[in-house]
């Protein structure tokens, strides 16, 4: 540096690391040494903590589960002092839910550098108080503030009375008494139980219904209708209610409906009764291809889908001289969800059929018979038509063919005669009056004109080249005039 010139070092001066009182001074020294002498200086340097302000404010009690509108409520919260200095703070209201007030003063509040305290204020509501956010203001002389908030609940003065109403089955059957239409039925769709609720208090209530259940195989379903109660009012709740089908048939097991909304809560407990549900159900796992004359075999599972126990025995019905068998035993004993096999044999004929398989004296257990068509196979190696009848066949045949081949001989013959009969009467006229008709051409031609205009089309006519300028007509069997024929002369002898 040189004479008469400056410099501004920095210095970084690192904390404790430890939370130090404001206010608490130390007396820090920056030495100073020449670089070409031995001479050094000294300089002081105090340093004084400045004052660092905060605060951790949270809800301690009074906010976790809903109160009465009415209510003078106590509301604690916990302070911490995480700064430098002690503060003295003043509490401030922000904002209150409607109809909420403070009650009384809000008391400051002394507190010391790390300390924790617990502060306490009421909260006064007028009957028709609500739920929503409070927000407090904390501040000190200096300007330093902290603020909380919180959410406080409120209890409805809704007074709710349930009562059972009806239950009702898929059948029609209903009564107004839980027990009064018989035992309730297992299995989809299940049935309907209804309760009213009526609001005698003076707050409008919005309730959830749930329900508690035996255990998970149970099923529910619930609708209110209103789902808004005003003071004076009432709804109606139905629940749609699904026993599971392996329920013990006879049992009584007790069902509970909970309304519950804004901390009011009203709930009834009912028992049921469980209907007898007799129902198996087959289903065919496996079927070979039946072939005439040999054993074939059909393999069913047999399961009991009700509630009670299926005791019975097995019987079988098909067609005649098929020998119909059960090969696993002809008991059966199930209790609810059990299952077994059943293995049935038979010899078919050459015929299709069905095989059936019954429980015995079932006719209150359904789906206790089961039918199976088989279609048969034939045996390639036997004939259809028996040998016996060949012959006859082959005669009666021939005999038909022999028939068949003389009339139509028989038919061409006197087509043929008549035709020539016909050509030749004609042709003899033409030549016998030749002379004496052939003046008279015009009026024979202008006579068969007539003819000629129902058969403009000559395509199903027949020419023959030995009587030119005529067609032969095979319908009406008669010879009619060519018109396309060109030759003014007529026929010839």
């Amino acid at each position: 540096m040189s004479k008469g010139g400056t410099i501004s070092p920095n210095i970084s001066i690192e904390s404790p690391g430890i939370l130090i009182s404001a206010g608490t001074i130390f007396n820090a020294q920056v030495l100073v040494k020449s670089r070409v002498s031995s001479e050094f200086w000294t300089i002081d340097i105090p340093l004084e903590i400045r004052t660092i302000n905060s605060l951790n404010i949270t809800t301690y009690s009074g906010l976790d589960s809903p109160v009465g509108a009415d209510a003078l409520h106590e509301i604690s919260l916990i302070i911490i002092n995480n700064g430098n200095s002690d503060l003295s703070l003043n509490p401030l209201q922000k904002a209150l839910p409607g109809g909420w007030s403070i009650y009384e003063n809000l008391q400051s509040i002394d507190i010391d550098q790390g300390q924790t305290k617990i502060w306490s204020f009421f909260l006064q509501g007028n009957g028709f108080a609500q739920e929503g956010s409070i927000n407090l203001r904390f501040q000190t002389n200096n300007g330093f503030n902290s603020e909380w908030n919180d959410t406080i609940s409120v209890k409805s003065s809704a007074l709710p009375i349930l009562t059972f109403n009806e239950v009702s089955f898929i059948d029609g059957t209903f009564s107004k008494t839980p027990l009064g239409a018989g035992a309730h039925p297992v299995g989809l769709p299940g049935f309907d139980m209804g309760w009213i609720v009526y609001n005698s208090g003076t707050s409008v209530w919005e309730p959830e219904a749930s329900m508690q259940l035996p255990n998970n195989d149970w099923n529910y379903s619930c609708t209110i209708s209103p789902t808004r109660i005003s003071p004076g009012n009432n709804a109606t709740i139905w629940c749609t209610i699904i026993i599971p089908e392996d329920e013990e048939a006879g049992s009584e097991p007790q069902i509970n409906l909970l309304l519950s909304s804004m901390g009011v809560e009203v709930e009834t407990t009912l028992s049921l009764l469980v209907e007898s549900d007799d129902e198996v159900t087959w289903s065919l796992r496996n079927m070979y291809e039946a072939h005439e004359g040999y054993s074939s075999t059909l393999i069913f599972d047999l399961q009991n889908t009700g509630n009670t126990i299926i005791s019975s025995k097995l019987t079988t019905d098909g067609p005649e001289d098929w020998d119909i068998r059960i090969k696993d035993g002809i008991l059966v004993t199930l209790v609810p969800q059990e299952s077994r096999s059943v293995t049935v044999t038979f010899i078919p004929d050459d015929s299709d059929g069905v095989v059936e398989l019954n429980l015995l004296n079932s006719e209150h257990i359904s789906g206790s018979k089961i039918l199976t068509q088989i279609d048969v196979i034939p045996d390639p190696s036997k004939s259809s038509i028996p040998n016996w009848l060949m012959p006859s066949i082959f005669i009666l045949i021939s005999i038909l063919s022999g028939i068949g081949v003389f009339i139509f001989i028989k038919s061409k013959s006197k087509t043929n005669t008549k035709s020539s009969n016909k050509l030749d009467d004609k042709v003899t006229y033409s030549m016998t009056e030749n002379d004496e008709k052939w003046g008279q051409k015009s009026e024979i031609l202008s006579n068969e004109d007539k003819n000629k205009k129902s058969v403009e089309d000559t395509s199903n006519f027949e020419r023959f080249p030995d009587y030119p300028g005529w067609l032969w007509d095979p319908s009406n069997e008669e010879w009619i005039p060519d018109p396309d024929y060109s030759s003014e002369t007529p026929p010839q002898s």
